[in-house]
């Protein structure tokens, strides 16, 4: 199975940035970890179950990820498109005889209704409270008022908050700057000035090293419960959807302008939110309601 893998991995490398390579494996990854706990396949048998798999291997691992992962639509269709990819690699290279993964559909997705309202998202950033209050204000607003990955949440430096308002973003290959709105800077200074670890990143679970993924996630379902709001196929990129639609309804900015600052190669992930065509991009990122919420 790794030389399949490593195999893979030189192949999609040949068109994609290490972070996508990373992304596909990892949700390959995904799916023979399921393979392995529900169907007892060992590690030697993994590369003979997968090559001799069927849509019904795949099936169950969908509902797996709605009914017991509780994963959204999107992420679901994401990882069922980094299965196809990897069958259509087996296929290509004459490892099974057809791809059967072709006759598999997406996950119907239900567009822009699948944000918070900004009702939501107050009452989200308002249930914020403990010791890491501020912490935590910086990964919700880094969703909500920045359009922020997860990666990018995880990736940021204390350095990275400039004097006059903007963020320096790096991830990969890629990097970006952004001006913040006046709510989502006072946040993370407040968070800066808080701060007793000496970790050079910007949020820790440990004050030392960068918060991983997993953290992430828990710290907001934890917020989500807390107001009421966690349902099914609510996850972080429902925040960053949300977020996205303020930009567009609020703060004035065409499909270009959020492309942009998003850091975004393409503007089709995009289109399933109204937007205004008439705008003048970051100049207007204090037009966004949420801008009157107050860190304190």
């Amino acid at each position: 199975m790794k030389e399949l893998l490593e195999e893979f991995s030189l192949e999609l490398s040949k068109d994609h940035s290490p972070d996508t390579v990373k992304g596909y494996l990892y949700d390959i990854g995904g799916f023979t970890s399921f393979i392995s706990e529900h169907f007892d396949v060992s590690e030697k048998r993994m590369r003979e179950h997968i090559l001799s798999a069927s849509e019904n291997d795949v099936f169950s691992y969908l509902n797996y990820l709605v009914t017991a992962e509780e994963n959204s639509p999107s992420t679901v269709n994401r990882k069922l498109s980094s299965i196809r990819r990897f069958y259509s690699f087996l296929y290509n290279t004459r490892r099974i005889d057809s791809d059967f993964t072709r006759n598999i559909k997406s996950v119907k997705t239900t567009g822009r209704q699948d944000i918070f309202t900004l009702e939501e998202l107050q009452q989200i950033l308002s249930a914020v409270k403990g010791r890491n209050r501020e912490r935590d204000l910086v990964i919700l607003g880094g969703f909500i008022y920045a359009g922020l990955t997860v990666n990018e949440i995880i990736g940021l430096r204390k350095t990275d908050l400039t004097d006059d308002g903007y963020l320096n973003i790096e991830t990969g290959r890629s990097s970006r700057t952004i001006k913040l709105n006046s709510a989502y800077r006072e946040i993370i200074r407040q968070h800066l000035q808080s701060a007793k670890d000496q970790s050079p990143w910007m949020v820790t679970a440990n004050g030392t090293d960068p918060m991983n993924k997993r953290t992430v996630h828990q710290v907001v379902t934890k917020y989500l419960k807390s107001c009421g709001l966690y349902r099914s196929g609510l996850t972080t990129e429902t925040l960053r959807r949300s977020g996205v639609y303020l930009l567009r309804k609020y703060a004035g900015f065409d499909i270009t302008d959020v492309k942009d600052y998003l850091g975004l190669k393409s503007s089709s992930s995009l289109r399933n939110y109204e937007f205004e065509e008439n705008s003048s991009a970051q100049d207007r990122i204090d037009r966004i309601p949420l801008t009157d919420f107050k860190p304190r």
